[in-house]
């Protein structure tokens, strides 16, 4: 395995861990205060880490479901040496959410929070 580095919000990881990653996946976000939740469907994401500069940047797509009604959206994701590893949601029609996020290097789970609403996504 590649030498230990300590990566923000991870603690120590193996650099061999820090690998391109390519997947699609699903999950839901629930708003904090009316707990209607959102489901993020066939949600496309690529996550590119630079080990030399411990670096992540993520782009993707999907389809929100919310109220039964569909919404495309496009992801675009980078590393912020203040606030750890950032998102944002971008509808074309609509709001652009942004999210702090958090990428489980083993599983490849992303959880994700903002001021008004938290979920996860989870790689099929």
């Amino acid at each position: 395995m590649g030498a230990q580095q300590s990566v923000k919000g991870y603690g120590k990881v193996h650099t061999s861990e820090w690998t391109p990653t390519e997947g699609c996946y699903e999950g839901v976000s629930i708003h904090k205060c009316t707990k209607e939740k959102t489901a993020w469907r066939n949600t496309k994401v690529t996550i590119k880490f630079d080990r030399k500069k411990n670096a992540m940047a993520l782009t993707g797509s999907g389809t929100s479901v919310w109220r039964q009604k569909q919404f495309p959206f496009k992801l675009k994701g980078f590393s912020d040496n203040d606030c750890g590893y950032l998102v944002k949601k971008i509808h074309p029609k609509g709001p652009t959410m942004e999210y702090r996020l958090h990428i489980d290097p083993v599983t490849g789970e992303i959880s994700f929070n903002s001021k008004h609403s938290e979920g996860s996504l989870e790689l099929l």
